[in-house]
């Protein structure tokens, strides 16, 4: 399923309009066993991140309800480039310098899915939402790469 039964609200938003207490209760009914680091990340660090403006989480809750069916955070990092890569890859991702090994990123530090309504969304929903609040930034002040943490997980 897509995201036609779902709202996006930036964490922000609850905190400025619930406060912290009712929000954090908010938070604890995400579940994510399969990824724990999300589900810690959401419930323990979110908040933290917010109020020092380190990143920006986005939650996917259910119309009607309070029901978090998934969520994403999105900052800024710099992507470091440590093995060797050729001049051309180079130039590629900076568009003009080719010795460049430093780049500017949006990042998706965070995606994940309530496994109490696993299929109520997809996991490529919640990835074109983030990138669609991404492609707002770039509009705004440019950028030339986003890049996705991601875990391998092939058990």
């Amino acid at each position: 399923m897509g995201g036609e039964d779902a709202v996006i609200i930036p964490l922000k938003l609850l905190l400025h309009k619930y406060g912290k207490e009712k929000v954090k209760n908010l938070l604890n009914t995400f579940k994510c066993s399969i990824n724990t680091d999300v589900e810690h990340f959401l419930k323990n660090s979110s908040i933290l991140f917010e109020e020092i403006n380190k990143s920006r989480t986005y939650l996917v809750i259910k119309k009607g309800t309070t029901d978090i069916l998934g969520y994403f955070t999105l900052t800024l990092s710099i992507l470091k480039i440590v093995e060797d890569v050729s001049k051309k890859t180079l130039k590629k991702l900076d568009g003009i310098l080719k010795d460049k090994t430093e780049f500017p990123v949006y990042l998706i530090g965070q995606l994940g899915k309530n496994e109490m309504f696993w299929n109520e969304i997809t996991g490529s929903y919640l990835l074109e939402s983030a990138i669609s609040i991404i492609y707002d930034a770039y509009e705004i002040v440019g950028g030339r790469i986003v890049l996705v943490e991601t875990l391998n997980n092939f058990n």
